[in-house]
This record gives C-alpha cells, sequence and structure tokens, in this order.
C-alpha cells in the first residue's frame, strides 16, 4: 500500500470487513465513554495487502487532542516476517534433533543468517570434533582443495541461482589427520522467498572412492562431474 493511499483515512481500509467493523465499534465505545479498549495498549489483528492477501499485524492505537478535536494514531507492525522466522527456527530444531539419529553427514544452511549446522557424523567422517568448527559455511570453504574450489563454488552457485534442480559436487576436504579426503555431495534448496532468493539448503554428504585418502602431497585430480 502507498503511503498517498492511507493519509487520511482510518487505519480499518487495511482490514478485513469484519474486523474492520470491530475496530470502528472500539473506537466508538471509547470517545462515547473513555471506557477501556484498545487506546493505550496492542492487539494482535488482520490486515489487506494491496494485492488482497491478508498477513498478521499488531496494532497499537494511541488518542491526543488538537484544537478540540480527539484525534487517533495508530501504529502497525507486520508479524508476518517474526512468524516466519519462528517457523524456521522450529523447523530446523526438529530437523537437527532428527538427524542426530542418523548415520549421515548432513549439514543445514541458513542462508538468510550464514549460520551452517553439521550433523556429528560430518564431523565424524574428517575427525574434527564438534568444537573445533565454526557453524558458518567459510569452515567448509577453508577446507576445501585449492584445486577443487574454483569448481565446487560453480556448483553451489549454480543451483543458488535456481539454474539445476539439485546441487551436486564432489571435491576433496582436509581432515583433522591432514590427510584431504574425497567427498561426495548431494543436496538442494528447500526454502525460497517470494522473490526466489534462497533461504535454506541441505546437503549430505559422503566419502567418495570407496573411503579412499590422500596425503596432500599424492592428490590427484579427479575427473568431476558436470554441475
Amino acid at each position: 500500500v502507498r503511503w498517498d493511499d492511507l493519509v487520511g483515512k482510518n487505519v480499518s481500509v487495511l482490514m478485513p470487513k469484519l474486523t474492520a467493523s470491530e475496530h470502528d465499534l472500539y473506537l466508538a465505545s471509547h470517545g462515547a465513554t473513555g471506557g477501556m479498549s484498545i487506546i493505550g495498549t496492542g492487539r494482535e489483528l488482520s490486515a489487506v495487502r494491496r494485492d488482497g492477501h491478508t498477513i498478521p499485524i499488531w496494532l497499537s492505537v494511541s488518542e491526543f487532542w488538537a484544537n478540540g478535536q480527539r484525534l487517533y494514531t495508530g501504529i502497525l507492525r507486520d508479524l508476518g516476517p517474526e512468524r516466519e522466522a519462528h517457523a524456521l527456527r522450529v523447523s530446523a530444531e526438529r530437523f537437527h534433533l532428527a538427524i542426530e539419529g542418523t548415520e549421515e553427514a548432513l549439514w543445514d544452511w541458513n542462508i538468510a543468517t550464514g549460520v551452517v549446522y553439521r550433523s556429528a557424523w560430518w564431523h565424524g567422517m574428517l575427525g574434527y570434533p564438534n568444537e573445533e568448527t565454526e557453524c558458518d559455511v567459510q569452515t567448509w570453504e577453508q577446507l576445501l582443495h585449492p584445486d577443487d574450489h574454483a569448481r565446487t563454488r560453480e556448483c553451489m552457485d549454480n543451483h543458488l541461482a535456481g539454474r539445476t534442480t539439485r546441487y551436486m559436487a564432489e571435491y576433496r576436504l582436509k581432515a583433522k589427520s591432514g590427510k584431504w579426503m574425497w567427498i561426495h555431495d548431494v543436496g538442494r534448496v528447500v526454502q525460497r522467498d517470494e522473490e526466489g532468493r534462497p533461504l535454506r539448503m541441505i546437503v549430505s554428504g559422503a566419502l567418495g572412492l570407496a573411503w579412499t585418502t590422500f596425503s596432500p602431497n599424492q592428490c590427484s585430480r579427479r575427473r568431476s562431474e558436470r554441475c
């Protein structure tokens, strides 16, 4: 809704018909009796966007007098982003509890915040205690073999941009022992915003080349799969 669409109008124009009529009754009751209603407090309501979609909002109303007239001001806050963030946190917590009981090297990347959750099996696969790795994607990039970095990032970026239906890559990561281990990743973006920007990605990793490891001076390039 544009600002000039609202100037001089009752805030109820943003509400569904039933809610709007209730809101006007609250104001009328307060104006007639001065009794407690929504004035000076806040409550949750529904609002209608310009495109017709209904969203949850928090409305706070206050009153003041000017030139002998009783006037009201209202502050609206969109609760949608908070609800979505909460739902995402709950979903992530449930997912993390579930994967701790599996024998898979999984990582869950909250792209919006930059936080990465890695399962115990991911750490165990490389020999790192959980507390030794930071919860971000930079940790993965720092462990990535220099010769595999550009190709693997290209696979990742192609999928994040929506050019591929899933992310799949093979590359080497440096284990705690100093050896390079081939990893085979398969994953996909599981949540995007309304404009298609990626918000969350889940990846499952496994050791490649039949659990073969290479010392730093024995690494050989392996033919990569197309992204």
